[in-house]
């Protein structure tokens, strides 16, 4: 079963999420972005644009290309042997649970300071609880 993990407070989600995918590129992790289409074009952009590339593809590249490249964003699992999965990060930027979720090695939540961001998110925390997931929290202040 994934550890869950949810990051509260945060101020900025697109930039706190580009440096948690710096972080795991460097430390040569698979990293599956999940959320809306809008959420992902904005992370995308913004991968591209703030002063380093992070290697990424969309979920709808060919299958080599998903094999080699460590962030894959698209808001459907991108289809990954249980092997690659079960090492592999999910970084949850939507506003439900992914159905896929116990796959992964670990899955981060990122929660910003709104209101709806903190009514999904206790939301997605009880469906967790309720599959017998403890999550943790990781307070940001005004990250």
């Amino acid at each position: 079963m994934a550890e869950v993990s949810f990051h509260l407070h945060v101020g900025d989600r697109l930039d706190y999420a580009r440096r948690l995918l710096h972080k795991a590129v460097r430390q040569e992790k698979t990293v599956w972005v999940r959320g809306d289409a809008q959420t992902l074009d904005e992370l995308d952009a913004s991968l591209w644009s703030q002063g380093a590339f992070l290697p990424h593809c969309r979920g709808g590249a060919p299958y080599g290309v998903l094999a080699r490249t460590p962030i894959v964003l698209d808001p459907a699992a991108p289809p990954w042997s249980e092997d690659v999965a079960a090492q592999a990060f999910l970084l949850n930027l939507g506003a439900d649970v992914a159905q896929e979720f116990p796959r992964y090695a670990r899955v981060i939540e990122i929660v910003g300071q709104d209101e709806e961001d903190k009514r999904q998110a206790r939301r997605r925390w009880k469906h967790y609880a309720a599959a017998g997931v403890v999550p943790t929290t990781h307070q940001q202040g005004d990250a």
